[in-house]
């Protein structure tokens, strides 16, 4: 069951797939992959207080999945809980097992680490970016983080965003939030827009983008805090 609700998830038919993730908890409600993946999926489709249940269910009950504790904290990230996320990114790099998988964990880390106030212990993981790490999948979160190091420019990572449907929502966020945190709303604002403006909706930047569009819409003020 739950390889069906991941290939339906796949194939963005959600509604079937969290039906698969059903019937797979009644079959074995102590299973937490099935709430790692569900939880996931949750995200996708915006109901990030149920994934947020599943994958602190998930994390209770298994401490040692990389997965688990990536989506957990992104989702906390949505939520605004940035102190939570920068603590269980921390559990993301403990089970992570390549330089792709702690790039990642890096890549919202960071910001997560910035918006809490944790401003040293942000400047401590960008000491320990450098360009060449070997990533295969995630070249578009190294880079996200060698503009905040300023290594890259925003010329130079922009031009990624043309690649590809998800990289326009992935790189078309980490401009806009390296904006947001810089102090440039405005300019924020015109990445998270075009992060939203394709048809690759799931991706994690085209949440993220939506979230920070939605925040700036109800408090503007809060585009006055470095986006905290």
């Amino acid at each position: 069951m739950v390889g069906r609700g991941r290939t339906l998830a796949r194939l963005r038919r959600y509604d079937e797939a969290f039906d698969a993730y059903g019937r797979a908890t009644g079959l074995d409600p102590a299973d937490p992959m099935i709430l790692r993946y569900r939880g996931h999926h949750y995200i996708n489709v915006r109901k990030i207080d149920l994934a947020l249940a599943d994958l602190e269910k998930a994390e209770a009950m298994k401490e040692d999945d990389f997965g688990i504790y990536y989506h957990l904290a992104l989702a906390y990230y949505l939520k605004g809980e940035f102190s939570k996320a920068a603590d269980a990114y921390a559990g993301c790099l403990r089970t992570a097992t390549s330089d792709d998988d702690r790039v990642a964990c890096y890549a919202w880390q960071y910001p997560s680490l910035v918006r809490a106030g944790r401003e040293a212990e942000a400047k401590a993981l960008l000491d320990r970016i450098r360009p060449g790490l070997d990533v295969s999948e995630n070249e578009s979160y190294l880079d996200r983080l060698l503009l905040f190091k300023g290594v890259r420019t925003e010329e130079e990572v922009a031009v990624q965003m043309s690649t590809g449907p998800l990289e326009q929502s992935t790189v078309g966020y980490g401009l806009g939030l390296w904006h947001l945190l810089n102090g440039r709303p405005e300019k924020a604002r015109e990445y998270f827009v075009k992060a939203t403006s394709g048809d690759y909706w799931p991706a994690f930047g085209f949440v993220a983008a939506e979230v920070e569009l939605a925040r700036m819409k109800q408090a503007p003020e809060d585009t006055e805090a470095r986006g905290r």
